[in-house]
């Protein structure tokens, strides 16, 4: 097939984006300006490119010359913070950019777009949360990932185009973002003292190869599944967040070093985890790594990168 993604230089896309040349797709990827493309970067010539800006014009006259047969859109602004310029960045890339995106879709006859959401969409529970759980998004990303759903949801109706939203939870593996593994395992590394709260948390985490499986299924079902739009959540067993650091102190042979002497936040969720059966039924997705293994794994890479 011949595939668009956006998103392909983020931890996520760029390790989908070496699945799909390794599965011989043609892969096209969207590139801002300001895109860090160093994940990417030993396999740059086996990408096509597409240079972006506000007009979007690259990709208008990608789809002109080029048969694309589908999208996977992982591209994403995140911030914590809620400030007025981070609320303008969030809607532009996470709703205005994707629904530009969906229409010359639609205006191109493109078959299927592959949409990634967030778990952050659904309150915290301290049950399983499937595909009807209820919506309440923890922060203003969340919304805008929700806020795009909706359009998308509306743009298939009556469409042939087909959807799928794969709602991730707590993705975690190589080349990460500095979120709690990845910063974790740099202080381990570096022997220096890290400090978190007691780990009370029950949460979902999923090794990145999971995630990337599941974008595959998701590719293989989505022009022959019944419904024009689909939602699935994809997460790991859920684990107690202790657990993580009792796996690394033991894989690095480093004690003493997670002082477990943080308070909980505020609005810190303690309760988000899914048992994916939707995506196990539907797609034939289940989860191959452990937590143990894909913590190993993890560790190992960026024991040779520090």
């Amino acid at each position: 097939m011949n595939i668009l993604v956006t998103g392909a230089t983020g931890f996520i896309g760029s390790h989908l984006v070496r699945k799909l040349l390794n599965l011989q797709h043609k892969v096209f990827i969207s590139v801002r300006p300001s895109s860090n493309t160093s994940r990417i970067n030993n396999i740059s010539d086996k990408l096509i490119k597409i240079d972006i800006d506000s007009s979007l014009n690259g990709i208008h006259e990608t789809f002109k010359k080029n048969k694309i047969d589908g999208i996977i859109h992982l591209a994403t602004y995140y911030r914590k913070e809620d400030s007025t310029k981070e609320i303008e960045n969030m809607n532009n890339i996470n709703i205005i950019f994707p629904t530009r995106l969906l229409n010359m879709a639609k205006e191109h006859g493109i078959s299927f777009f592959i949409n990634t959401g967030t778990c952050f969409e659904y309150s915290p529970s301290l049950r399983h949360i499937d595909e009807n759980s209820i919506i309440k998004p923890f922060n203003y990303y969340a919304l805008t990932k929700f806020k795009f759903e909706e359009k998308l949801i509306k743009s298939t109706k009556g469409s042939s185009l087909k959807a799928f939203t794969l709602k991730l939870f707590f993705p975690y593996g190589e080349q990460d973002n500095n979120k709690l593994i990845k910063l974790l395992i740099e202080s381990l590394i570096l022997k220096r003292e890290f400090h978190v709260t007691k780990g009370g948390q029950y949460l979902s985490y999923t090794y990145v190869e999971d995630i990337v499986n599941a974008f595959i299924l998701a590719l293989n079902h989505i022009l022959i599944a019944q419904n024009n739009y689909d939602i699935f959540n994809i997460g790991g067993a859920p684990i107690k967040v202790s657990n993580i650091f009792d796996i690394l102190e033991e894989i690095s042979a480093a004690k003493g070093l997670i002082a477990r002497d943080k308070e909980y936040p505020q609005n810190e969720i303690m309760s988000m985890f899914t048992n994916s059966e939707k995506a196990k039924k539907e797609l034939g997705w289940k989860q191959k790594w452990s937590l143990k293994e894909g913590l190993q794994k993890t560790y190992s890479y960026y024991l040779t990168h520090y």
